[in-house]
């Protein structure tokens, strides 16, 4: 009788275990699904940052390259004008 009981013990301990972890995974799943889903949207918005900072930084650097041009023709224009006064 006692080794019965012992039986039955074990396959309701198994039987608990198996109901916890199934109820964690009932509980845990909502949380795990919107926690993804917020990092998804911090990262989709992090990568939309990156890439507004980039097209602002190749804007940049292509108006610096526009002035650098316009002061290096003003600059050799005055050189060669200076050259031609003397």
């Amino acid at each position: 009788m006692t080794d019965i009981s012992v039986d039955r013990l074990g396959e309701m301990i198994a039987g608990l275990d198996d109901h916890i972890a199934a109820r964690a995974e009932e509980i845990a799943a909502p949380l795990i699904a919107a926690a993804e889903a917020a990092a998804a949207a911090r990262i989709a918005e992090v990568e939309q940052q990156v890439a507004n900072r980039a097209r602002r930084d190749a804007d940049l650097i292509a108006e610096l390259r526009r002035q650098l041009e316009l002061t290096i023709r003003a600059v050799e224009a005055a050189h060669h004008r200076a050259k031609a006064a003397s």
